[in-house]
């Protein structure tokens, strides 16, 4: 797996929009348990250590910090959105891993 890093209302600027690398951000609850919650994070932890030299992966807790959900439109999760030189350049609801590989592959 990638190194994650979880980021909050106060470090989302300087981890996601200021990073010199796109960043890939999993905006989750800690109280989801559906299958697709789960099946989400196995599916991003499978796909993403092909991108470690060009990716950083980074977590965002919905309920922790909803302005920031709120900031990109996220209503629910788990959802993956993709940011590139400051803007999102991608967003995903559901994502299989070839759904993921061909969205990364695109914008990276």
């Amino acid at each position: 797996m990638s190194q994650v890093n979880y980021v909050t209302e106060e470090t989302f600027d300087s981890e996601v929009l200021s990073s010199d690398k796109p960043v890939l951000v999993v905006f989750f609850t800690q109280w989801a348990t559906s299958r697709k919650s789960k099946a989400f994070f196995v599916i991003v932890d499978e796909v993403t250590p092909k991108y470690a030299d060009t990716l950083k992966i980074a977590r965002c807790d919905l309920d922790a910090f909803p302005q920031v959900a709120k900031s990109y439109d996220i209503c629910g999760e788990p959802t993956l959105v993709l940011f590139k030189n400051g803007s999102s350049t991608a967003t995903l609801n559901y994502a299989s891993q070839s759904m993921l590989t061909e969205m990364l592959n695109a914008h990276l």
